[in-house]
């Protein structure tokens, strides 16, 4: 006969299980991620580590010079196109999804900008990726 704290962590252990399996079905922001960049050291590669369906951490890359951001007028932005040679390296902020980057504005000044990798990048079962 189950006792009634058998059952209970019974439903604990179903209700953990369902909840990670449905989010495994939705690409998450990048808060499901750990940000490994040194913030003190410029970089256009997001390097993190991302919760898998399986409950692992996946150490997953994205290359910004190529894909996921912008630049418009000198300021970062989502897109898909990549940020080439418009930004200079880009500073990820420890503990935050934020980045922060020196990027040319149409008339050749340089303007600072920062924007949320949340509004640009998803985790995936693990896997780094661009919003579309």
């Amino acid at each position: 006969m189950y006792t009634l704290k058998t059952l209970f962590f019974t439903l604990i252990l179903l209700y953990h299980q369902s909840v990670l399996a449905a989010a495994d079905l939705v690409p998450r922001d990048i808060t499901g991620c750990q940000v490994q960049n040194d913030p003190n050291t410029p970089s256009f590669i997001l390097i993190a580590s991302c919760l898998a369906p399986d409950g692992s951490m996946k150490e997953s890359t994205l290359d910004f010079s190529k894909q996921c951001l912008g630049n418009t007028n000198g300021v970062l932005t989502c897109g898909n196109v990549g940020l080439g040679s418009t930004c200079g390296g880009l500073f990820f902020e420890a503990g935050t999804s934020i980045v922060q980057g020196v990027c040319k504005a149409k008339n050749q000044s340089l303007v600072n900008s920062n924007l949320d990798l949340n509004n640009c990048v998803q985790n995936n079962a693990g896997i780094l990726g661009c919003k579309t």
